[in-house]
């Protein structure tokens, strides 16, 4: 049956059950035959805390680490990811108790794992201290809920404290992690088991020191990356458009000031937020140097859709609470927060407004608590909670080996009412490329969070007022726009009547503003987004404020027009540059951190030759900053840049109108505000104007006046023609997750500068070339493509006839005499036999090999079908031998038998493309009594896959050298006697393998061995 109804939980009063009275209670209905609920649903708004079951000691607590998430819910269930005896599994939640489904995820039982569930697939980063990185993929059956594992793949190696993982909008996956003082990304490419080499998060200064962490997010369109970096004081944030190349990044400081970072980070965001928000939970290091008990130690941080962050104080240095995690609520517009006593205990609770974040003082009431337990590192989901999920929340205890979890109603009745479509929307040209959209609000029972902007049935933005200026728009054409509500559970209203305009001609020769960006740090570095609506041959200016007297780099193309210094308080710069068709962000580097304001102006119809015509620049310690006057023109727009060594407003007197104004960030040390204005020249001087600051302090005032081109529009005045459409479009897949476009090159009386690439109808890219690789697309799913084409002068031609194409099915096989790993599976055990399930993913003609490793030096009787390749022995202490077989259609789990009970660890590795008469090119084995492992040299083929297998007689961690990749690892943890094991692989690049070192976290009597196998061509 369905899990649609709901049972509600205990009282208040019987919050703490035995694991006997949740026994019976199971029995009892399953002989009954009813389906309990699965979803956190209490009749008592109290947290009702569970005891959960007992898991192994290996690694750190299997509820860290802090970015990461364990929970996600789906189909009336919460599911979560636990530590057992064969790794990690995924566990479902019934009538309040854990059950385990079997399905494994890690079978390395000391790793973490990071839980994303998106599009009915369920998405887990895993990683150990010193071992690969993976990313694992499983799909959902509904009918018999149960997990199938589709891809587990290696990401990156030698191991990290924390990763995590997001998919972007265009279907790819992402990870984060640090590793070497850096923080490190990576992505997929063609399909989810297909990924970029890691690289460094390219934004100046992402050095971090060794106990610093990293955090990912996805949202509209763009990926986050959040890092402490304990070194200069600051949490960074940086952020890449989906569509930009991965080389383009502009990064953010969130918070910043002395003490302020240190490496917990928690990251959350609402899916269908038409405010944009990013919420994030972080800790300071204040308390660590002695500082006042009323400092902030946790604190929530929020991000607006323009990049800007504010915070909110969860708790106090004497609050003692650490490990912050985030739920964000849509049936109550509310952000739960969840905070751990510092040596364990009681995981805390406190929540907020969504709009307006602020905290009761104290550390909140309990959530999860137990008597006499000592819960820590408290997980939750990724998703939004609601209504019908509740919350739920799992913990560990340590130091008793248990893991416990809380539940909340979160009451009322899921939002599912949309707001009332917006009424009398207007669309009013306000120049030749620029249109202001106004409305009335929209009414919801809830509340109307935003709203979303339409032109020609195309999104094209969101605003939270009831106007929104589009522009980069084309003179002369018609425009339909429409106008969307949005509330905070998701729900969109009917799109408006739609309203139309046409943006006339500007006369020959004339000048238009086009719009301005800006951005503030306190770094080395800030990065500024592109103003929006440039285009080719429009003249950008760039007003660089910084306090004290560092030296500016710019970006690539800019050219200094002039500096001005404030003594050593302030320093200002301008530069220009004729934008191209690739301009986006811009960044700005200092010879040392400073506190930052960069404002880039864009103009179109000015001179592209020769911009500008004057410029002067004086200083100031008054409240007045003064703009001498400069050589101009008729009708030259004249700019003025102020700059002032205050947190203050600015205020550009008449007949000045201001451009642009922004700040330091909050939590900067030293204060900075900035402003930009513009006027019109009447005659051949731009005259003396005056910026007035709220107080005096030293600053900086410039004039800059700007050239009128002869014929406006970026130098192709008059250009109303559109090019041609694009012809024989042509789409091929390339991959089940990848489709080859290319297509015949429009015309146009200027020339071409670009196509606009649609996938069902929305714009996907924009490219300079006749080619384009979409990446990121499910395997089995047909598209629809089209291509529109566009000129210098912003025309846009009609789009090409669309062409179908579908992608193949996932899982191609490997090409003709290459070798590819397909899955490991692993188990222990500590009695006479050990069953070990099939690798995922296996087919007929596979090539399976098996590691047994145990202790004492026991006969070893293997399946049917299996081939003995090699068995070495330690004496009495342990034996290892290595197995082989071709596998059937039938093939799944093998059990092992023993002769007499002993510590086993079974390792399964499955290869693809390897030689099905002969697959054993070579082995050779050694024995140690060292923590170094070291397998033996041996013959091999070039191409050869090399599998070097370790086995030690005693818990340990086992690390293979750098040019092996780890494939599994796993260990009998016997009270008495201990097993580890470790496979590993690389490919022979020559006729000789080896040596090869894997080093354990200490040192026992142990057995190395090395295994080369035959491509089949």
């Amino acid at each position: 049956m369905r899990r649609s109804e709901s049972l509600p939980a205990a009282p208040a009063r019987a919050r703490r059950h035995s694991l006997s009275i949740l026994a019976a209670a199971a029995a009892t209905l399953c002989a009954l035959q009813v389906q309990v609920p699965t979803a956190a649903r209490a009749a008592d708004p109290t947290p009702i805390t569970y005891q959960g079951p007992a898991y192994p000691v290996a690694g750190p607590s299997p509820t860290e680490d802090k970015p990461q998430s364990k929970l996600w819910f789906t189909d009336g269930s919460w599911w979560a990811l636990m530590r057992t005896s064969a790794g990690i599994t995924i566990h479902r939640l019934v009538d309040h108790a854990w059950q385990d489904t079997g399905t494994l995820v890690d079978e390395r039982i000391a790793s973490t794992g990071d839980a994303l569930w998106e599009g009915n697939r369920l998405y887990v980063a895993s990683r150990v201290s010193g071992g690969a990185l993976r990313a694992v993929r499983f799909s959902y059956d509904p009918a018999t809920d149960t997990y199938t594992r589709e891809v587990n793949q290696q990401v990156a190696s030698n191991g990290t404290e924390s990763m995590s993982i997001a998919r972007d909008s265009l279907g790819r996956l992402w990870i984060t992690y640090t590793q070497g003082s850096r923080v490190y990304v990576a992505h997929t490419t063609t399909d989810d088991r297909t990924w970029t080499a890691p690289f460094a998060v390219p934004v100046p200064d992402s050095t971090i020191t060794a106990d610093d962490i990293a955090g990912i997010i996805a949202f509209r369109g763009r990926i986050g990356v959040m890092w402490s970096d304990q070194g200069n004081d600051v949490v960074r944030f940086a952020v890449h458009e989906d569509t930009a190349p991965d080389s383009t990044w502009t990064v953010e400081d969130a918070l910043a000031g002395p003490n302020l970072a240190d490496d917990h980070i928690n990251l959350k965001s609402l899916v269908e937020d038409d405010q944009g928000r990013i919420f994030a939970a972080v800790k300071t290091s204040r308390g660590d140097a002695g500082e006042p008990p009323t400092d902030p130690s946790i604190v929530v941080l929020q991000r607006a859709s323009d990049g800007t962050w504010t915070s909110a104080t969860a708790s106090t240095v004497a609050d003692r609470l650490t490990r912050p995690q985030i739920a964000l609520d849509t049936s109550n517009n509310r952000l739960h927060l969840l905070m751990s006593t510092e040596a364990g205990g009681t995981v805390y609770h406190k929540s907020t407004p969504l709009g307006a974040l602020s905290f009761a003082g104290g550390k909140g009431t309990p959530f999860v608590e137990w008597p006499g337990a000592r819960i820590n590192d408290a997980s939750t989901t990724k998703q939004p909670v609601n209504a019908t999920t509740g919350l739920v929340v799992l913990a560990s205890d340590d130091t008793a080996l248990r893991y416990y979890h809380g539940e909340l109603s979160l009451g009322g009745i899921q939002d599912t009412t949309p707001p009332s479509s917006p009424q009398q929307v207007q669309a009013t040209a306000t120049s030749a490329s620029t249109v202001t959209v106004t409305w009335q609000a929209s009414t919801d029972d809830t509340g109307v969070t935003g709203y979303r902007i339409f032109r020609d049935g195309t999104q094209v933005g969101t605003s939270t007022s009831t106007s929104f200026s589009d522009t980069g728009l084309t003179a002369g054409t018609s425009y339909a726009y429409t106008v969307a509500a949005a509330d905070a559970a998701g729900n969109v209203s009917a799109p408006s009547q739609p309203a139309r305009v046409t943006p006339a001609q500007p006369p020959s020769g004339s000048v238009e503003f086009v719009g301005a960006a800006t951005a503030s740090g306190t770094g080395t570095g800030t990065s500024v987004p592109g103003p929006a609506g440039v285009r080719s041959g429009d003249v950008l200016l760039a007003a660089v404020s910084h306090r004290g007297t560092a030296t500016i780099t710019p970006g690539a193309g800019w050219t200094l027009v002039r500096s001005d210094t404030a003594s050593t308080t302030v320093r200002q710069a301008v530069y220009v540059k004729v934008a191209t068709s690739s301009d986006a962000a811009s960044t700005w580097t200092l010879s040392r951190a400073q506190t930052t304001v960069v404002q880039v102006l864009a103009y179109r119809g000015i001179d592209t030759g020769s911009p500008v015509i004057g410029s002067a620049g004086a200083t100031t310690t008054t409240a007045d900053i003064a703009h001498p006057a400069v050589a101009s023109a008729t009708g030259a727009p004249v700019v003025t840049v102020a700059a002032i060594a205050r947190a203050t407003t600015l205020q550009p007197a008449a007949p000045l109108s201001e451009l642009s104004e922004a700040g330091a960030p909050s939590t900067a040390q030293y204060a900075l505000t900035a402003d930009t204005a513009a006027t019109t020249a009447t005659g051949t001087s731009s005259g003396a104007h005056v910026t007035r600051a709220g107080a005096a302090a030293g600053g900086v005032g410039q004039t800059v006046s700007l050239r009128p081109g002869s014929g406006g529009g970026g130098g192709t005045a008059g250009d109303t023609t559109a090019p041609s459409a694009p012809a024989q479009l042509t789409a091929t897949p390339a991959s089940p997750s990848s489709v080859a476009l290319s297509w015949q090159p429009a015309t146009d009386d200027v020339g071409v500068t670009g196509y606009r690439v649609f996938r069902d109808g929305a714009q996907i890219a924009v490219t300079a070339g006749t080619t384009f690789s979409d990446t990121g697309l499910r395997p089995a799913t047909t598209y629809a493509y089209t291509v529109a084409a566009t000129d210098a002068a912003g025309n846009v031609s009609a789009q090409s006839p669309a062409v179908p194409v579908t992608t193949p099915s996932d899982s191609p096989p490997p090409p003709q005499g290459a070798v590819s790993f397909v899955g490991a599976a692993s188990a222990n055990g500590t009695t006479a036999s050990t069953a070990v399930a099939g690798p995922a993913g296996i087919r007929a003609g596979d090539v399976l090999v098996a590691a047994v490793s145990t202790r004492g030096a026991p006969t070893i009787t293997a399946p049917a079908g299996w081939t003995l390749v090699r068995q070495d022995t330690s004496g009495t202490t342990m034996r290892q031998a290595l197995y082989v077989k071709v596998a059937t259609d039938g093939d799944g789990s093998s059990t092992w038998t023993l002769n007499r009970a002993q510590a086993t660890v079974v390792q399964v590795l499955a290869y693809r493309g390897v030689n099905t008469t002969a697959p054993v090119v070579a082995s050779a084995g050694a024995l140690t009594s060292t923590a170094a492992l070291v397998s033996p040299a041996v013959t091999a083929v070039d191409g050869a896959t090399v599998l070097v297998v370790a086995g030690i007689a005693r818990q340990a961690t086992l690390s293979p050298d750098g040019t092996l990749t780890e494939r599994s690892e796993n260990a009998s943890t016997s009270s008495t006697y201990k097993v580890s094991a470790d496979a590993s692989e690389t490919v022979a690049t020559s006729t000789t393998a080896g040596p090869y070192t894997t080093t354990a976290s200490g040192g026992a009597s142990g057995i190395a061995q090395t295994i080369a196998l035959r491509p089949s061509a």
